[in-house]
């Protein structure tokens, strides 16, 4: 970790923060993989788009073979849902349609 002095300006964003700067982060694997495990100024926003990737493809995952497992469950459900739907939908549709004027006897 470095100071600020140490740095040009197009790399400080914030004069106020001005220790645990991140140095050679760009150079190889290994130093950024290190730099993963020490404290610095970047810390918390790398450890939240990490874990959050994280969890996101384990959630992909899950949904995933959960689906596979429950298949033919999910299809049958959704399709009663549907069928109740379509019900709901006739029944407050038809009296609406009834309430309409009949124009067939307008000249």
């Amino acid at each position: 970790m470095n100071e600020i002095e140490e740095f040009e300006d197009y790399i400080i964003d914030n004069k106020y923060i001005t220790t645990g700067y991140r140095i050679n982060h760009r150079e190889c694997a290994t130093t950024v993989a290190k730099s993963l495990f020490k404290v610095h100024n970047e810390s918390v926003n790398i450890w939240s788009h990490l874990l959050g990737t994280i969890c996101v493809i384990v959630l992909v995952f899950y949904t995933f073979l959960y689906i596979q497992a429950h298949r033919s469950d999910i299809l049958i459900s959704f399709t009663d849902k549907l069928k109740e739907l379509n019900e709901d939908i006739k029944r407050v549709t038809t009296p609406a349609i009834e309430l309409m004027p009949n124009f067939q006897n307008i000249t």
